[in-house]
């Protein structure tokens, strides 16, 4: 085989408000693994130790800002270095695992996961936490042939890949290195050989472009200013990372979406169907028509706000989609009329389907929405109509009552008639008469049996009710003491009576 330097670089994204949980835990199990791996001084003067407490975005949103540095000391033996950092709404991690000459790279991957697994980050296999965007593995690997298009069948081979494609260098402008030439090849798994937030490539150079393979793939130079900057592949791992997180979030929550979206079609069809019945006869009929349509409605209003929030998540879906697909492309141009396959062909497809699906949903949402405000606008309009008819009902029964007491009043007047009725009974009759008056017209307004349901009464209106109930009470006691006695009843007669009429008034109200 060709001599190579066979070097990992490795990649751990984690989403800014998820580091109090377990994607916290597994970030610093990585920094407290990178000490262990001998990284035991400050890498460019960086702290060496992350901070508990993230810095705000300051004047830059989204900038890149490193947060801790570490590197092992000496020139002795195969670099080891790492940075934590914060961009945007992500913290990430990224290590440097150099492997000395002969030593099996496989070995530097198992002794790493062992050391994460020791302090508490998992282990290797297990599922990501909740939070964590995804992990990278990236093989460096530098030959010393002229063309590295002659090695891969040897690359694939060296790595376990079978997938390979050449990679032009990205432009000047995205590497900002000014007429840089040189040709990467670029290996990738298929996507069902690896997990949904775990990626695992491999960059084949030439020793030639060694230094442009360095400053696209690890860093852009040994000073701060020029180190401190995510290169290329960096940059285009993470908005994959992002990109793959919506997918997966998207993927966990469509068949719910679309399971509401369904709901609510059905609700809007019962709806349609509530409205169209015509009204039947019978007042229990007409109460029971009525019922159904208004909690049919409420249950549509409710349904149609949720389905609302889902159209946000879903617009929320695809434009996190199309800014992190923006993002990647400036990361890695596209290079007309290149064939590109493997890691960046799968995520042209699927940013594609995303794009396309979260709109397709999103138009799909808005047209069963608009469809279920249409009803219960329509539906609304009809509810009040009846309420409207009803209360005209209501008022004219109200109308009809006290003003047939009044013309029975009147007509008394007029007449100069006289029920015939002992004295006695004159005082409790009168008062009878009033609390009768002034109870009526509340119970009407009250009586609203076409919505299969009563207003409950106030504070007046049960003082009505129980005064009623008083006077009849005190009616009763005079009749009794008049049919034994042929007396007015004495208080020790009408007192109880009364206070058991209002008690009995009472109770009935309360449980109406």
């Amino acid at each position: 085989m060709t001599p190579a330097d066979h070097d990992l670089i490795l990649h751990l994204f984690v989403g800014r408000d998820a580091l109090d949980g377990a994607a916290g835990e597994l970030l610093r199990a990585w920094w407290r693994a990178c000490r262990e791996h001998g990284m035991t001084q400050p890498l460019l003067g960086l702290p060496l130790e992350v901070p508990e407490q993230l810095p705000g975005e300051g004047e830059r949103p989204g900038s890149f800002r490193a947060l801790a540095g570490r590197k092992r000391p000496g020139t002795a033996g195969p670099a080891q270095q790492a940075l934590c950092y914060v961009q945007h709404d992500v913290v990430g991690v990224v290590v440097l695992l150099a492997t000395a000459p002969g030593e099996p790279w496989t070995r530097a991957e198992r002794d790493w996961q062992a050391a994460v697994a020791r302090h508490g980050g998992g282990a290797a296999g297990d599922p990501a936490p909740d939070g964590v965007l995804g992990t990278a593995v990236v093989h460096r690997v530098v030959t010393d042939a002229a063309a590295p298009a002659t090695l891969l069948r040897e690359a694939g081979m060296r790595v376990g890949f079978t997938t390979a494609v050449g990679v032009a260098v990205p432009t000047a402008r995205a590497l900002q290195l000014p007429d840089a030439q040189g040709e990467f090849l670029v290996f990738s798994p298929p996507a069902e050989s690896t997990g949904g937030r775990s990626r695992r490539l491999a960059v084949l150079a030439a020793r030639a472009d060694e230094g442009l393979l360095d400053s696209w793939i690890w860093s852009h130079g040994a000073t701060e200013a020029t180190a401190l900057r995510p290169t290329g592949l960096h940059r285009y791992l993470l908005q994959s990372a992002k990109l793959h997180d919506q997918y997966l979030a998207f993927a966990d929550r469509q068949a719910g979406f679309r399971a509401h979206r369904d709901l609510v079609d059905r609700l809007t069809d019962r709806m349609v169907g509530l409205c169209a019945e015509p009204t039947r006869d019978g007042t229990s009929h007409r109460a029971a028509q009525f019922l159904a349509l208004e909690n049919a409605l409420a249950e549509l209003q409710q349904a149609a706000d949720t389905l609302l929030t889902y159209r946000t998540r879903l617009e929320r879906f695809r434009r996190q989609a199309e800014l992190a697909a923006a993002n990647a492309d400036l990361a890695v141009p596209p290079v007309a009329g290149a064939p590109l396959g493997g890691l960046f062909a799968e995520d042209t497809a699927l940013r594609g389907w995303l794009l396309r699906q979260t709109e397709h949903d999103a138009e799909d949402f808005r047209l069963v929405g608009d469809r279920a405000d249409t009803v219960v606008r329509n539906a609304t309009a009809l509810v009040q109509q009846r309420l409207h008819q009803r209360q005209q009902q209501l008022t004219l029964l109200q109308t009809s009552v006290l003003g047939g007491v009044l013309m029975v009043l009147a007509a008394v007047q007029a007449l100069d008639y006289r029920p015939p009725l002992p004295g006695p009974f004159h005082g409790p009759v009168i008062a009878l008469l009033g609390a009768l008056a002034t109870v009526l017209p509340g119970s009407v307004l009250r009586w609203a049996r076409e919505t299969g349901r009563r207003a409950r009464p106030s504070l007046t209106d049960r003082l009505a009710m129980t005064a009623l109930g008083a006077c009849t009470g005190w009616l009763a006691a005079t009749a009794v003491s008049s049919w034994h006695t042929a007396a007015p009843a004495p208080p020790a007669w009408s007192l109880p009576a009364a206070a058991l009429g209002a008690l009995t008034a009472a109770l009935l109200e309360r449980r109406r």
